[in-house]
């Protein structure tokens, strides 16, 4: 039951960044957001997503990898938080950090979600995120 409440969240009035230079992790994120039927906006770099939170676009949500081109996920995240610190980051990515836990507020940001990732896991992070 619980699974199907999760594949059932409307989360139409949001709009969720995925900021992931790879097509194939980008297609299965968007694949699984797109049952919650929250809009999606896609940056490909750091500088992209940048841009993407300059512009009138009310963005909800950050997912953001770490390995990216031009700007690291970490950098863009900085400036990003900067500028819009009242936007939530969520990063997602597959990089070990010397083997210990990774620590959220290390990052300037409200989660970490390793890859792969857990489908439940993924939607109750974003479902915290999102406002009521």
């Amino acid at each position: 039951m619980e699974d199907e409440k999760k594949a059932k969240a409307d989360w139409s009035s949001f709009t969720v960044l995925i900021v992931e230079d790879d097509l194939a992790n980008y297609k299965l994120l968007e694949g699984l957001l797109k049952r919650t039927n929250i809009n999606i906006l896609w940056a490909k770099s750091g500088p992209e997503a940048i841009k993407a939170c300059k512009t009138p676009n009310k963005i909800n949500l950050i997912l953001m990898d770490i390995q990216l081109p031009e700007m690291d996920g970490l950098e863009a995240t900085k400036i990003i938080k900067k500028r819009n610190p009242e936007i939530p980051v969520l990063i997602i990515t597959a990089s070990v950090f010397n083997g210990e836990p990774v620590r959220s507020d290390s990052f300037n940001c409200e989660g970490f979600i390793p890859k792969p990732f857990d489908l439940n896991h993924l939607i109750d992070s974003i479902g915290n995120l999102l406002p009521s």
